[in-house]
């Protein structure tokens, strides 16, 4: 992870940065969701608290493989 990390932040300054307070890179777009997922295999969801306590899904990318 740190040897991709660091590949990250060196490669594509515009899109990563290194947050030295928080030990963490933040990802530098207007769809941080999208590059996200492209670095992982899982699927990823956004879940909002509304007002009445529930969480209810936002969006994300989920890919399902063609058979």
């Amino acid at each position: 992870m740190e040897l991709l990390s660091k590949y990250l932040i060196d490669r594509y300054p515009s899109l990563f940065e290194y947050q030295q307070n928080k030990e963490q890179i933040q990802i530098k777009s207007s769809n941080p969701l999208k590059y996200a997922s492209l670095l992982i295999q899982d699927d990823l969801i956004l879940m909002i608290e509304r007002n009445d306590g529930q969480y209810y899904l936002k969006g994300g990318p989920i890919v399902s493989p063609e058979f």
